[in-house]
C-alpha cells in the first residue's frame, strides 16, 4: 500500500512539473538562454569526468539537448527534479518506514528554481547525486563502526567527485541521519571534516586549475547561480535535513491513532487532496518565480536568430525597460532595418547616448568582455560584409566561451567567404561532434563538396558581394566600418541606413545632412522621418547661428509640413524653460517618439540601460 501510494504521488507530481515547464517556462527557451554544449567523442567525457563535479555537468548538458523539442525537454526537467525527491526519499523511508512521500515537498522549490530561464540543469543533477549517495550510505548494513566510517569518507570522495559542492548535501544528509536517526554521534563530525577537507585537498592538489576556492566547495549549488531565488535555494537545501529531524523527533507521536493512520477510503482521499495541494504548489511556485520580461528578452535573441523580425518588434513592443540592454538593442535595430522601418520608427524603441546598442561594435576603445556580445558582433559585422572584422570578434567569442557550435559555425562561414577551405573545413569537424548540429554541418559538407566557393548560399554570397577588397585602418570605429563599406560597395544599404543611425545617435547631424544624398543611390526621393527631423533641427541650428546657406539636398524632398512639425515641437519645448525634467515629462506623450525628443534630451521616450 505504501509503495502504491508513493507511486500516485511521484506520478501526480512529476505530471504537474511536466506541465509546469511545458506551459509556463518553454524549454525551448531554456534551451536558447542557457545554450548547453555537448559534444561527443572520449576527449570531452574525458575532459569532464577529470574534474570535480563534471559528471554531473556532462549528464547535464546531455539531457539538455531534449530542450529542442518542448514535451521532451519539460519530461527531463521533471524526471530530474522526482530523482532528487526519490533519492531524499530514500534517506526519509531509513529514518522512518512509509515517509519517503515527504521527500516530495522538494518539487516545490525545483519548480520555482526551473521557472528562471536562467537556471540550469546541473545543480538538480548533482543534488541528486549527493543525496543517492547518502541514501546508499544510510541502507548499508554494516556493522562495524570503521566500516561506516570508512564508507562516509569514501563514498564523500565520490560524492565530490561526480556531484562537485552538492557533497555538502551529502555530507550534511549523512551527519544529520547519524545524529538524530540513528544516534550514530562519531559519524557527524567525520562527514563535516570531510566536506571541508575534500575540496580544500583537491585545490591543493590541483594547482593553478582550481583557482576558485570557493568554488570548489559550493558549485554547484543552487544559490551560486544568477537568478535563483535565495528562498528556493535554502528550502532545498534545508528540506532534508530538517525532515530526518523531525521524523527522528516525532512531534506529531500525540495524535490520536486515527488520524496518523487513516482507514483505506479516508487514505486515499486525504492523498488525493494532497496531490492536488502539492501539484498546486508546485504551480504556484513556478508562477511566481518566473520573470515574463526575461523570457521575453531571451524570446527577442531566439526570434532574431531564426531570422523573424517581426516577431522581434512584436516581443520588443511589451519588454520591460530594465531588460532592455544592448543586446536587445541591437537586434530590435536589426530588426527594424529588415522590415523597413529603421529610418521611421527606430526612436519609439529604448536608445540613450552613448549606448553601443546599434553595432555592440566599440572599435579602438575595447572588446566587449562578454562572449555572445562577441559574437552577436560577428554576427552583425558579417552581414554588414566587413569579414575582417567579424571573423576578429568571433575569435574573441572562441576564445571567451570556447568550441560553443555557434562561435564555430560563424567561424565556418567566415573562412568559406575568404576562400579559406581549409581552415573552414576544421570548424566545420569540430561542428559536426555536436549532435544537434551535427546535420547542418553535414549539409554544409555536401555544399562544400558540390562547390568549394559556397556561393549558392545567399549569405556568403551576399557577404562576399559586400566585402571590401582591402582592410581599413587597424580596430576601425563604426563610423570607418560603415564608411568603408559604403565606398567599396554603394549599393549596400544596410551599411548605409546604418551609418545614417548612427550619426543620428551621435547628434552628428553635419554628418546626417552630407551622408543622406546617397539616398538618391537607391532610387529614392522623399527623405524619411528621422532623418527629415535631423535635417529640421540642423537647418534651426544653422540659423540660430546667422549662418543663411540652405542645406542643399538635390533629387530630395522633405514630407510636407517639415517645418511646421519643428515649429510645434520648439514651441512645446519653449513653454518649460530651462526645466530639463519637467519637459522630459511634458513632451514625452507627443514628441517621445521622434528624433526632436532624443536629440534635445540624449533618450528616447522610455529611457534606455
Amino acid at each position: 500500500m505504501r509503495r502504491k501510494r508513493l507511486f500516485f504521488w511521484s506520478v501526480v507530481s512529476g505530471a504537474s512539473l511536466v506541465l509546469c515547464f511545458q506551459l509556463l517556462v518553454d524549454p525551448r527557451l531554456l534551451h536558447h538562454a542557457q545554450r548547453p554544449v555537448f559534444r561527443t567523442g572520449w576527449g570531452p567525457m574525458e575532459a569532464a569526468l577529470a574534474r570535480p563535479g563534471g559528471a554531473s555537468e556532462y549528464l547535464a548538458d546531455f539531457l539538455s539537448q531534449a530542450y529542442v523539442w518542448p514535451w521532451a525537454g519539460a519530461t527531463v526537467l521533471a524526471a530530474a527534479c522526482l530523482a532528487v525527491c526519490l533519492a531524499g526519499g530514500a534517506v526519509l523511508a531509513r529514518v522512518r518506514p512509509g515517509a519517503a512521500g515527504l521527500a516530495l515537498l522538494a518539487a516545490v522549490p525545483l519548480a520555482s528554481l526551473h521557472a528562471g530561464v536562467d537556471y540550469p540543469l546541473a545543480p538538480t543533477i548533482a543534488l541528486a547525486l549527493g543525496l543517492g549517495l547518502a541514501a546508499g550510505w544510510a541502507w548499508l548494513r554494516l556493522g562495524g563502526w570503521w566500516l561506516r566510517a570508512g564508507a562516509c569518507v569514501v563514498l564523500a570522495v565520490a560524492a565530490y567527485h561526480l556531484a562537485g559542492g552538492a557533497m555538502l548535501v551529502y555530507g550534511a544528509t549523512c551527519a544529520t541521519y547519524g545524529l538524530a536517526a540513528r544516534r550514530r554521534w562519531s559519524i557527524a563530525p567525520l562527514a563535516a571534516v570531510a566536506c571541508a577537507v575534500v575540496p580544500y585537498a583537491w585545490s591543493q592538489l590541483a594547482g593553478p586549475a582550481a583557482t576558485d576556492l570557493a568554488g570548489q566547495y559550493f558549485l554547484p549549488l543552487p544559490f551560486r547561480y544568477a537568478g535563483a531565488s535565495p528562498v528556493a535555494a535554502v528550502a532545498l537545501l534545508g528540506l532534508f535535513p530538517l525532515l530526518t529531524v523531525l521524523l527522528a523527533v516525532r512531534p506529531w507521536r500525540w495524535l490520536p491513532a486515527a488520524a496518523a493512520r487513516p482507514r483505506f477510503v479516508g487514505g486515499w482521499l486525504i492523498d488525493g487532496l494532497g496531490a492536488l495541494a502539492l501539484a498546486g504548489a508546485c504551480a504556484g511556485a513556478a508562477w511566481v518565480s518566473f520573470d515574463a520580461d526575461r523570457a521575453r528578452a531571451v524570446r527577442i535573441d531566439n526570434l532574431a536568430a531564426r531570422g523573424d523580425w517581426a516577431g522581434v518588434l512584436r516581443e520588443a513592443d511589451r519588454l520591460d525597460l530594465r531588460h532592455y540592454g544592448p543586446c536587445t538593442a541591437c537586434e530590435v535595430d536589426r530588426a527594424l532595418f529588415h522590415t523597413g522601418r529603421l529610418s521611421t520608427r527606430m526612436f519609439a524603441y529604448p536608445h540613450k547616448l552613448g549606448m553601443p546598442g546599434l553595432t555592440l561594435y566599440v572599435g579602438t576603445r575595447h572588446v566587449p568582455a562578454d562572449g555572445w556580445m562577441c559574437l552577436k558582433t560577428s554576427d552583425l559585422l558579417f552581414e554588414l560584409g566587413y569579414v575582417s572584422e567579424a571573423e576578429h570578434m568571433a575569435y574573441e567569442a572562441l576564445e571567451l566561451l570556447s568550441e560553443h557550435p555557434a562561435v564555430l559555425e560563424r567561424l565556418f562561414l567566415v573562412h568559406a567567404v575568404k576562400g579559406e577551405t581549409e581552415a573552414a573545413e576544421t570548424f566545420l569537424a569540430a561542428l559536426e561532434a555536436a549532435p544537434l548540429h551535427a546535420p547542418r554541418a553535414w549539409a554544409y559538407r555536401r555544399m562544400l563538396r558540390a562547390d568549394p566557393t559556397l556561393d549558392g548560399l545567399a549569405p556568403v554570397r551576399q557577404c562576399r558581394r559586400r566585402m571590401p577588397r582591402q582592410d581599413g585602418a587597424i580596430r576601425p570605429s563604426v563610423e570607418q566600418i560603415l564608411v568603408h563599406l559604403l565606398n567599396q560597395d554603394p549599393t549596400n544599404r544596410m551599411a548605409f541606413e546604418y551609418l545614417m543611425a548612427h550619426h543620428l545617435l551621435t547628434r552628428d547631424l553635419p554628418k546626417v545632412a552630407s551622408t543622406v544624398l546617397r539616398l538618391r543611390q537607391f532610387g529614392e526621393t522623399e527623405v524619411p522621418r528621422h532623418w527629415e527631423e535631423a535635417l529640421m533641427l540642423y537647418a534651426y541650428e544653422l540659423r540660430a547661428r546667422n549662418i543663411r546657406r540652405p542645406i542643399p539636398l538635390p533629387g530630395l524632398r522633405l514630407r510636407p509640413g517639415a517645418q511646421q512639425r519643428l515649429e510645434r515641437f520648439l514651441q512645446a519645448r519653449a513653454r518649460y524653460g530651462s526645466d530639463p525634467n519637467a519637459a522630459l515629462r511634458g513632451l514625452r506623450a507627443d514628441y517621445g517618439e521622434s528624433y526632436y525628443f532624443y536629440h534635445t534630451f540624449g533618450t528616447t521616450q522610455g529611457g534606455a540601460p
